[in-house]
């Protein structure tokens, strides 16, 4: 999220470029009174010993420590003006403005800075510190990477030959990067570095900095793609496969958000090998077609706008669902109801899905009050389902069903659902999921029952069925 905050908030014209720094841990030694703990025998005849003097890869707490490094000298080339950058452990994301841009740039730092004062500062959420920026409309907050507070420079080269000429429009260039880096003692791995350029690739995903979207690399798609034809080659699988798969296709919804309903399947299957992991198991059922939904759709890659949301169109729109009558919709004080029918029940379809689908109706509705693709928000009174919601799955088979077609709805042109929860007695669409129905003159628009739910739906006032009694 500190990306998407940081790229949404960059001019145009920006430049992205990323380093890794070579053998990172490596750089850092280890005390003399350490070196007993990492003694490694490496051959027998004669005995022969070596002791690994610096920090070691692969050691739990080696991250953290390189970590502090990191950051140390991160803080310090942002004091000399060398501004914004993005890490991940030892990757850097680098990102140089025009000149022209800068002045207006530092005065939004400075904005941004007080408001980060203003929110306490920084935050400490688990093993990760962000900065908190200003509310958002989902209730979350801005997150940054720092807290602004100094300002960006601009670094000239009078006497510097330009192999490019566009590269004299930017702030700084490599050779400034490594003018603090060299003193400081941090070495680049010159092979993995990516020049400057407005679709930088950075955490296996292409950041377009011009129309501020994101995608999976062309890398990646055909990386995922060969994964999961290698695995409907067989219907059974140890746990170490569930788990490469199920963590490729994690990594995909970043930026595919829809397809966190479609890994449902192989979650399911991640709990079903106990203290046996490597005996093959048989994948669930439903699998096969999620992953033929991910193929398709990996097949055709899109574009995701970078998640930037300021504002959202709330229209005071909420569901509600009543297991002994039916379900509500009200949108700014209009509404409708549909009542549900005998044998709703069947098939592991509880509260939780019925609820889902009064979230689907109430989507569905306001999607024909408004085609923008401006963010809706939504309330409803089932924490389960909004919680859900927020994590894009249910571990309801109905109820993640019924997101599989939330999430195709919104799909084209893009478009976020904002959830939140709210208390029954504050939920105006309790008293008609109930039957205590409004005026019929404020009625929202129809729209037809899907078929795959309408034998246990029906709309209020249809009087070819007679509702559940209350």
């Amino acid at each position: 999220m500190t990306t998407c905050t940081l790229i949404a908030s960059l001019p145009l014209g920006t430049q992205g470029a990323t380093r890794d720094v070579a053998e990172a841990y490596q750089t850092i030694p280890l005390h003399p009174s350490q070196w007993p703990s990492v003694v490694v025998r490496i051959d027998d005849d004669p005995p022969t010993f070596a002791v690994d003097t610096a920090l070691c890869f692969g050691y739990g707490p080696s991250a953290s420590v390189y970590g502090e490094l990191r950051d140390a000298g991160l803080d310090i080339m942002r004091a000399q003006g060398i501004s914004p950058i993005i890490t991940w452990v030892d990757d850097h994301l680098f990102f140089h403005l025009p000149r022209n841009s800068i002045r207006a740039y530092n005065s939004w730092r400075t904005h941004t800075a007080d408001i980060i004062t203003q929110n306490g500062g920084w935050t400490h959420e688990r093993c990760r510190i962000w900065f908190k920026g200003r509310e958002l409309a989902d209730g979350t907050h801005k997150e940054f990477a720092e807290d602004c507070a100094r300002p960006l420079r601009d670094f000239p080269h009078p006497e510097e030959p330009v192999a490019d000429p566009d590269d004299d429009q930017y702030a700084y260039n490599f050779s400034d990067i490594n003018s603090i880096s060299y003193q400081l003692g941090i070495p680049w791995e010159a092979s993995k570095d990516a020049p400057f350029s407005s679709k930088p690739v950075y955490f296996g995903f292409e950041w377009d900095l011009q129309c501020k979207t994101v995608c999976l690399t062309e890398h990646k798609q055909q990386k995922y793609t060969t994964a999961i034809h290698l695995w409907l080659q067989s219907p059974c699988h140890p746990l170490s496969d569930v788990e490469k798969l199920y963590g490729k296709l994690s990594h995909a919804a970043l930026v595919i958000p829809e397809g966190s309903a479609y890994l449902m399947s192989l979650q399911t299957m991640l709990g079903m090998f106990g203290d046996r992991p490597f005996m093959p198991r048989t994948q669930p059922r439903e699998t096969t077609k999620d992953l033929d939904w991910w193929l398709r759709t990996l097949e055709n890659p899109t574009h995701l706008p970078i998640p930037h949301t300021p504002t959202s169109l709330n229209l005071n729109a909420f569901s509600d669902a009543c297991t002994s009558f039916g379900i509500a919709i009200t949108i700014a004080g209009r509404w409708h109801a549909w009542c549900l029918l005998p044998g709703w029940d069947s098939d592991n379809q509880d509260i939780g899905w019925v609820e889902s689908i009064g979230f689907e109706f109430l989507i569905r509705t306001l999607l024909i009050l408004d085609s923008s693709t401006t963010p809706l928000m939504v309330y409803g009174d089932n924490q389960g389902v909004i919680e859900a919601w927020q994590a894009g799955r249910s571990r309801n088979k109905p109820t993640n069903t019924t997101f599989k077609w939330i999430h195709a709805s919104l799909r084209s042109p893009p478009r976020h659902v904002f959830a939140k929860y709210v208390p029954s007695g504050h939920n105006p669409a309790d008293g008609p999921s109930r039957g205590l129905y409004l005026t019929s003159h404020i009625s929202l628009p129809w729209f037809p029952i899907p078929p795959d739910i309408k034998h246990f739906i029906c709309d209020y006032n249809d009087t070819k069925h007679l509702p559940l009694s209350i």
